[in-house]
């Protein structure tokens, strides 16, 4: 047999290497999302997009249902001037798949994914695709591009395209990156936290009067007012304070436990039979709230389930955003721990909303929570927006029922009774466990157990929870016997029949048995799913977490 020539093996072998690299680097990546970890996958070969002038060069992915996943795109720019480029995206399918898909990208300079770029240069960019969609979806991602003019940049993008319009530092599952701090405690000094801009309005007559200063203390969880004057508001704009200084005010008396100082008001006559009356109404303002010193952190309550404990630990986040760039549009919720899924093998975060949405009854009749009128008012009509319902996790638990107060906090009874419900309301054990306290009885926590809880909201009185009294088995029936001389007695005999006690737990000042039919306070609670992002925030009041 023949030898080949030198020559001709070393050709053979830039071919086969180059037609192993061209098939690498040729393959359109599938993203999968790896069950074992529950990570973030990126796809590990980066998409090579050349710009051209006014033609779209695109690949197209195929995204898991449930996935978050990241990949690099490389923009080659191979003219010899200055090419405005710009990468954008088409989600196949109808409104209802591509409202559940969201893309940003990922970078500590901002924005990349649009700009310009140089002569004969590259650009990497890191995007991350989240698909909420229980099924798999097709993504259309290219580029485009045409050549800069003097001081503009014009680019020919057809409708049903769309560019990416958040960049954030990092991205990381907000589960894996909390529960990095389940191990850390600090002791927080007494302070007090201000919501700026509340638009709640406060309605005043002539005649009302109010406690006012531009000075105040803070000390043993009130507010003390220096120096004040007791006024109308009216006589507050004759004196044109509002002008020259802030303004704080309590609703009652020199000192409070909330203190609020007035940004904006407006007035309103009111015509009557005798005369105009006019209305003042304090149409913004600041609340300042404060709390004890206590030590924080995230504890673990059981075997695998961990709570944000004390007065104030880092755990508020933002949910429900009327316009996701814009924080101040979001609701302000609080993260109440983090609770094992068994059969998923993955964790969900259990949050509350920080604020009442108003005083309902339970039920008319009953303490079954998916037959009372407050599971179908949360659950058909309390809506959230842009889509945030897509992030909820239906999260299964059994209803706890207790006997009394007197009940260990370890003995809460565990009923058959599966919640289903997305929206739902705080269980007694979950308050019970973010207490500083350690105590076991549930009326044990009281005075500073209360105090030194966070899920203590200190603008509601009462409360609903999940927790009701628990069901009484009742069996009773009479049945005739002889007695020892043959005389005929009545015996009571054991039945199935149940009595029900129609009491629901709730929780404020005190935690107290309430009948159904009262109207009390509900703060709704979800459980987000556990692919959520974490993109940024501290979990402070005044940088809540921010997710996706």
């Amino acid at each position: 047999m023949n030898r080949l020539p030198t020559k001709q093996i070393y050709l053979l072998t830039i071919i086969i290497v180059g037609i192993i690299a061209l098939s690498v680097y040729s393959t359109y990546a599938i993203f999968t999302f790896e069950s074992e970890t529950s990570d973030i996958v990126s796809i590990h070969t980066p998409k090579s997009l050349q710009i051209s002038e006014n033609v779209y060069e695109y690949q197209q992915l195929v995204i898991k249902p449930n996935t978050v996943a990241t990949t690099d795109i490389d923009i080659y720019n191979a003219y010899e001037y200055e090419i405005c480029y710009s990468i954008w995206y088409k989600i196949l399918g109808d409104i209802n798949i591509q409202n559940k898909v969201q893309i940003l990208e990922i970078s500590k300079e901002g924005l990349t994914s649009s700009g310009v770029m140089q002569p004969s240069s590259n650009l990497r960019v890191t995007i991350a695709i989240i698909n909420d969609n229980e099924e798999e979806i097709k993504i259309n991602i290219g580029t485009i591009g045409s050549q800069k003019e003097i001081d503009s940049c014009s680019l020919n993008l057809s409708d049903d395209k769309s560019v990416i319009s958040e960049a954030y530092n990092s991205i990381e599952k907000l589960t894996t990156k909390l529960l990095e701090e389940k191990d850390t405690q600090k002791v927080v000094e007494e302070k007090y936290l201000t919501y700026n801009d509340i638009t709640e309005v406060l309605t005043y007559t002539e005649t009302d009067k109010m406690f006012i200063s531009d000075k105040f203390s803070y000390k043993e969880e009130l507010f003390t007012l220096e120096n004040s004057e007791e006024l109308t508001i009216k006589e507050l704009i004759d004196k044109e304070y509002l002008e020259t200084k802030d303004i704080y005010f309590c609703k009652e008396g020199t000192s409070c436990s909330i203190l609020y100082k007035i940004t904006d008001l407006e007035t309103e006559e009111i015509d009557t039979e005798e005369k105009n009356n006019i209305i003042y109404k304090i149409t913004k303002y600041d609340k300042l709230i404060g709390y004890s010193k206590s030590t924080n952190g995230l504890r673990q309550v059981n075997d695998k389930d961990y709570v944000y404990y004390g007065d104030n630990p880092n755990n508020f986040i933002y949910y429900n955003c009327e316009n996701d760039s814009d924080v101040n549009s979001c609701d302000l919720w609080r993260i109440i721990g983090f609770f094992y899924d068994e059969e998923t093998d993955e964790y969900n975060t259990k949050i509350i909303k920080n604020d009442s949405i108003g005083k309902y009854q339970f039920d008319k009749k009953n303490n079954k929570w998916e037959d009372s009128t407050l599971y179908k008012y949360l659950n058909e009509e309390y809506k959230f927006i842009n889509n945030y319902d897509i992030y909820i996790e239906e999260y299964s638990e059994k209803v706890e029922r207790i006997s009394s107060l007197e009940t260990d906090i370890k003995n809460i009874k565990l009923e058959n009774e599966i919640i289903n419900s997305k929206l739902r309301l705080l269980n007694i054990s979950d308050y019970l466990y973010t207490s500083s306290c350690q105590n076991t009885k549930i009326n044990e926590y009281k005075n500073e157990c209360i105090t030194n809880n966070w899920l203590n909201n200190i603008e509601i009185e009462k409360e609903w929870t999940l927790t009701s009294k628990e069901v009484i088995e009742k069996n009773q029936e009479q049945e005739e016997i002889l007695d020892s001389e043959g005389n005929e007695e009545i015996s009571d005999q054991f039945t199935d029949t149940k009595e029900v006690i129609n009491y629901v737990y709730s929780i404020g000042k005190n935690i107290e048995e309430n009948n159904v039919s009262e109207l009390l306070d509900i703060r709704p609670v979800i459980f987000l799913k556990s692919r959520m992002l974490l993109l940024d925030g501290k979990g402070s009041k005044e940088e809540p977490y921010i997710v996706k």
